[in-house]
């Protein structure tokens, strides 16, 4: 499992038929052909699903998604619901809007878990529809002095999840923030998804 995908998807497979390789910094892409196929929506895995998996609160530019199984037992992946690889890609209403659904989860998942840190990141190199990981880090987390590396896996209850779902409404309603998605991006046709059925 990988921190970008979840699982594997053909939609990652390059012109010949075969999955991209791993290198030591990331993924190492076959051509900027493939990876400007790999970058459509019609190839997105998440798109294609329908949206993301797990999710545990829709959010108004976004989905709030947590698996069962996770590198840190806060984690929370924030998906956009338009399908884009760079944040500057949304229009402006929407990217305000991924922004502050982000420290929406940020500052639940703080509120819950009171972490030392929270560490966000971006990436899609090999999963190009934008998402934030967000991961709450402790002083005697498994990655202590280094990135987290997806090397060690927690298990997560349903009951866990449902505590990260509730901190996360809560902090909503204190926000006063909509979870409706926003106007443009559900009617743009060029959104993700409902919310359902894909690893992040």
């Amino acid at each position: 499992m990988t921190p970008e995908t979840g699982e594997s998807s053909d939609a990652l497979r390059d012109s010949r038929g075969e999955r991209p390789k791993l290198g030591g910094s990331g993924l190492i892409w076959p051509s900027p052909q493939d990876w400007e196929r790999v970058k459509r929506r019609e190839f997105c895995a998440i798109c294609l699903d329908g949206g993301p998996s797990n999710v545990l609160v829709p959010l108004g530019a976004s989905f709030a998604t947590g698996a069962p199984t996770a590198p840190l037992p806060g984690y929370v992946c924030v998906v956009a619901r338009r399908h884009v690889v760079e944040p500057f890609d949304l229009p402006s209403s929407e990217l305000q809007q991924f922004w502050q659904d982000a420290m929406i989860v940020g500052r639940a998942l703080s509120r819950l878990l009171r972490p030392a840190k929270i560490n966000y990141e971006i990436h899609g190199n090999s999963m190009p529809h934008l998402h934030m990981h967000i991961y709450p880090r402790s002083a005697d987390d498994p990655y202590v002095g280094r990135s987290v590396a997806w090397d060690v896996m927690f298990d997560r209850s349903a009951a866990e999840l449902r505590g990260i779902r509730d901190a996360i409404e809560q902090d909503c309603v204190w926000e006063g923030s909509s979870r409706r998605p926003l106007r443009n991006a559900s009617e743009s046709g060029n959104e993700s998804a409902s919310g359902h059925s894909r690893a992040t």
